[in-house]
């Protein structure tokens, strides 16, 4: 490994986020035959995670498309 931090995404767009809500679309890659429920897991944490920054104004307007 090469030492580098590679990231991962399971939100392809953040959709909706007023507030504590927030929608994101995500679409599964049309090679896999399967999702896991654990990556589904993944990625509401993901958007968890997009909702808090947002909640506290860490994140700029344009990163939520707004």
């Amino acid at each position: 490994m090469s030492g580098r931090f590679r990231s991962f995404s399971f939100v392809d767009r953040i959709t909706r986020c007023s507030g504590r809500h927030i929608e994101g679309q995500y679409t599964v890659p049309a090679s896999a035959s399967r999702f896991p429920a654990s990556l589904m897991a993944e990625a509401v944490g993901q958007l968890a995670a997009w909702a808090a920054m947002a909640e506290s104004d860490e994140l700029p307007n344009a990163v939520l498309g707004a």
